[in-house]
């Protein structure tokens, strides 16, 4: 059982969702403190053909309380300002008929907790691309507040069954391989390639780490399924590191 676990973000970049591609089970991570100034509630799309960044305005912003007990904020006057720079952005791309309708309704019915209306856009992107994978919350399983860390993720990754481990390329110095072995646990890193592109409205040159939505209104299912396997999975001796993994 492949397992990959990850914060909930609103329509993260494309290298969140490779991680989905590489899983049989997601796990959004929820029950994790909030990260103030993060991607969590905010993300770019490229308007006039320059990135912009939106943002889902959440109430009583804590790193002392979970993403799940983030509630999106009351004043509802950032869904038609948002919704109107998405068709200013991508009126003319070619799937915006398609997206778009569902996107409206997404962000129009938004409410409670940021990492609910994150798991629909991430649920979204999965169905679209038709990934087959499950995806899951964390705080189902309930874990003791005193797992932190490296410990916290290999519990929800047992508690979900994995006999692979897969973690951002980036993350490597948080994780100790043997750690993970002897739980019966192979621990992977997913490194999206350097190369991955796609045309893009008003930019010759292709600007990354934008929100899936840019692909999205960009790319047919197909497409975007290719894009989310152009990826490498590496073993933890294959990333360089530089200081010590956590035991």
């Amino acid at each position: 059982m492949r397992v990959a676990i990850m914060q909930p973000y609103v329509f993260p970049y494309l290298g969140y969702y490779q991680l989905l591609h590489a899983a049989d089970r997601f796990v959004l991570f929820d029950d994790v403190n909030f990260i103030k100034k993060g991607w969590i509630n905010r993300n770019r799309i490229l308007l006039n053909g320059a990135p912009h960044t939106f943002t889902i305005p959440v109430q009583e912003v804590s790193q002392n309380r979970t993403i799940k007990d983030h509630l999106i904020s009351a004043d509802q006057s950032w869904k038609p300002k948002l919704l109107a720079n998405l068709k200013h952005a991508y009126t003319k791309a070619p799937m915006f008929t398609d997206v778009f309708p569902a996107l409206e309704k997404m962000f129009m019915e938004a409410e409670g907790s940021i990492a609910d209306l994150a798991g629909k856009s991430i649920r979204y992107v999965a169905e679209r691309a038709a990934l087959p994978v499950s995806i899951h919350r964390a705080s189902d399983l309930s874990l003791s507040t005193d797992l932190k860390g490296q410990e916290r993720i290999l519990a929800v990754a047992s508690g979900h069954g994995a006999t692979r481990y897969i973690n951002p390329a980036n993350g490597a110095e948080l994780y100790n391989a043997e750690r993970f072995t002897a739980q019966g646990i192979e621990l992977r890193f997913l490194r999206m390639n350097a190369d991955l592109s796609y045309p893009q409205i008003g930019t010759a040159e292709h600007v990354p780490a934008l929100s899936a939505i840019d692909a999205l209104m960009l790319c047919s299912p197909e497409e975007l399924r290719a894009l989310l396997g152009q990826y490498q999975l590496l073993e933890a001796a294959q990333i360089p590191r530089s200081t010590p993994a956590h035991g």
